[in-house]
């Protein structure tokens, strides 16, 4: 325990006391012995009240003759008194030769001189000690050159002695401990006395208050702080004082030419007055205000993301939630402001229907509890009624409290669903081809292929599965070629698809003898598409060592498609349209203007893309016809009434409806190909085109 100064000074006061006291005790302790001397003298009736007496007398005679009470035997260590005093010196008493010897010398002094004297004697063996006093008796009391010897027992005065100079030795050495340790203190400290005025001030204080000295600072009265809201710093001492309470408190001031934060606190004494000292909490005021606009920021960020933050503390109420975790559950801003608990949170999920269907809602919500007291993060799916998909993520914190984070992963899950149906359509579209087709990255990297492109090069699908570059797949199919010098012009015509971003095609003979026709097709994604078609029934020289380039005039509708459908992947899977390829392998190239015909197809797919309603299907069939190839679109959305039909079939005279698109234009580009174009469409049952190229 520290002991304040008032309190070591009202000690070193009453230590003070007690030695007055026990000085006094010896003061009356001789009063009384002058007094047991008249008694004596006057009756011997009073030797009672002597032996009583705090002080025993001895009587010492010229022959060493020794008279006594018996009760200063005991004191003496012994049964009873000798008849002389060099007797006192015996084996079972506390007397040593030296303390008789010299006070032998005392006591013959006395008896020649009449000089008095007084002597500390301690007794063997115990914890007795005797103060003796002597002078030369008075011829009453007994024949001239008799000694009178008083002997006071002080043993337990001299033991309350040595117990009061120990604690006040004890009691100074803390108090100059304590002092150094208030003036080597960092931050001020002060004491007031009961009139509520400084006394002692330590060397911070000094330097805060830009001070001579401590002296200086008590003397002019000089205060730290200023007063607040018209309450000066005695004013606040005395209120602590009064309601014997600390008071804190945080104050502006400046020190060093600075605007510092102090945190001020009054400490009252009792009687002895009231103590201070002050906190520099300028950085800590200025950190404190650094986190609430972190706080604030990180605030403001959660609620604009799309995700639902909400945090609870160790008592499972909730500090904080973000806006759309209030829109997620539907939770009133009202009511979240008033710190609900989890179980609470957990009910009003449950009423909004926010929560997976359970079978025991309560032990379902017991384990949720268990949340706060787990090791790691605990994830979980959730499948609402409505159909929404939430991610569930709990994280215990380290106070005990929690953090759950809640994503709607409704829209990525639809998403991931129609891009692996689109995959699989690909994928199955791909397959149902007669053309070899393979797809390559900007990198040169084999990205896809169908089944017929490693079964026309006999490779197996484990090899094609490690996405071989183009060099190292190249290198692999040379075996398969009649010339091996003919795959450098494949390599190259793969290149200028993926890097210039041009279209090429030619032909190239294997070593069975079959010919093959290829072309290198950028795709609008960045890849780029290898067609490979087996034309050995209809090619007429397979002897060629070399492939030529083709002229551009034929093209190969499979592979036309295959394109167009590419460039509108993007509508397909936002609108999440089921479009479906038919392609009659037995359908082979066809003469004329590729581009027009692109063109026309495009737009007659683009207008059933566009009018199709989300979840719809467009189908594209194509077959040959005798000497013809027909192809059908339809689709099933809301259709087109006979005056729109009769304007597309006008082809472009008269105003056009809104609903007709781009049919006039590609119905005009399909006759001037030398084709037709017919088609058929009712409101709310949709539109069938069907084209007959030559």
């Amino acid at each position: 325990m520290t002991l304040s100064d008032s309190a070591i000074f009202f000690l070193g006061l009453l230590l003070a006391a007690w030695v007055v006291g026990g000085i006094w005790a010896v003061s009356v302790g001789l009063s009384m012995r002058r007094k047991a001397e008249a008694t004596l003298r006057q009756s011997r009736r009073l030797g009672k009240m002597l032996d009583e007496a705090p002080a025993l007398p001895l009587l010492v005679r010229t022959d060493g003759r020794i008279e006594g009470p018996e009760r200063l035997a005991r004191w003496f260590g012994l049964e009873t008194l000798p008849r002389f005093f060099s007797d006192l010196e015996q084996n079972d008493s506390g007397w040593s030769a030296e303390d008789i010897e010299r006070l032998q010398k005392h006591i013959t002094s006395a008896q020649k001189t009449a000089r008095p004297f007084a002597a500390n004697i301690r007794m063997q063996g115990s914890a007795r000690s005797l103060d003796i006093k002597g002078h030369q008796a008075d011829p009453q009391i007994a024949p001239l050159g008799a000694a009178l010897l008083w002997v006071f027992d002080n043993s337990e005065s001299q033991e309350q002695i040595a117990s009061l100079q120990s604690g006040i030795a004890r009691a100074e050495t803390a108090f100059e401990s304590l002092s150094a340790l208030i003036e080597a203190a960092p931050m001020p400290m002060w004491h007031r006395d009961a009139e509520f005025n400084i006394t002692l001030v330590n060397s911070a204080y000094v330097k805060a208050v830009d001070g001579t000295d401590a002296q200086q600072v008590v003397s002019e009265g000089i205060e730290l702080v200023e007063a607040v809201k018209g309450l000066a710093p005695a004013a606040v001492a005395a209120q602590a004082q009064s309601e014997e309470r600390m008071i804190e408190r945080t104050v502006a001031t400046t020190i060093d030419g600075k605007r510092q934060v102090l945190r001020v606190v009054d400490l009252p004494l009792g009687a002895a007055g009231v103590a201070g000292y002050a906190i520099n909490v300028q950085e800590l005021e200025s950190l404190r205000g650094e986190f609430q606009q972190f706080r604030r920021a990180q605030r403001d960020m959660l609620d604009n993301m799309s995700a639902g933050v909400a945090q609870f503390d160790s008592e499972k109420a909730l500090v904080f939630c973000n806006q759309p975790f209030q829109r997620i559950f539907a939770l009133r801003p009202q009511w979240v402001n008033n710190a609900p608990e989890f179980d609470r949170i957990l009910d009003r999920m449950r009423e909004a229907g926010c929560i997976p269907e359970v079978r025991d809602f309560p032990e379902w919500k017991g384990q949720k509890r268990t949340w706060f007291n787990s090791a790691a993060a605990n994830e979980e799916n959730w499948l609402l009624p409505n159909g929404t998909h939430l991610r569930a993520i709990a994280q215990p914190t380290p106070d005990g409290g929690l953090l759950l984070i809640f994503e709607d992963r409704t829209e990525q899950i639809r998403l991931a669903s129609s891009r692996d149906t689109l995959l699989r359509v690909r994928t199955a579209m791909f397959d149902s081809l007669f053309e070899a087709l393979a797809v390559f990255a900007p990198d040169g990297r084999l990205n896809l292929w169908n089944r017929r492109f490693s079964q026309l090069w006999d490779m197996d699908e484990a090899v094609l599965a490690e996405h071989p570059r183009i060099d190292h797949l190249m290198k692999m199919l040379v075996p398969s070629l009649k010339n091996s010098a003919q795959i450098s012009v494949l390599r190259d015509i793969i290149r200028a698809a993926t890097l210039d971003r041009r279209r090429r095609s030619g032909s190239i003979t294997l070593a069975d003898g079959r010919c093959l026709e290829f072309a290198g097709i950028p795709l609008p994604d960045g890849n780029a598409m290898l067609t490979m078609l087996d034309a050995s029934q209809s090619a007429g020289d397979l002897e060629k060592p070399d492939a030529e380039p083709d002229d551009g005039t034929r093209i190969n509708i499979q592979t036309m498609l295959v394109v167009l459908a590419q460039e509108r992947m993007q509508t397909v899977e936002d609108k999440d349209i089921d479009l479906d390829m038919q392609i009659d392998p037995r359908v082979g190239k066809w003469h004329g203007d590729d581009a027009s015909l692109a063109k026309a197809v495009g737009n007659i797919i683009d207008h059933s893309l566009l009018t199709t309603h989300p979840g719809g299907r467009v189908l594209v069939h194509v077959e040959p016809k005798e000497d013809k190839t027909r192809l059908i679109i339809s689709d099933n959305a809301s259709g087109m009434d006979a005056r729109t039909v009769s304007t597309i079939l006008d082809s472009l005279s008269g105003p056009l409806e809104p609903q007709a698109g781009g049919l006039p234009f590609a119905k005009q580009l399909i006759e001037t190909l030398g084709g037709t174009f017919d088609i058929i469409s009712e409101p709310g049952e949709g539109t069938v085109v069907t084209l007959m190229l030559p």
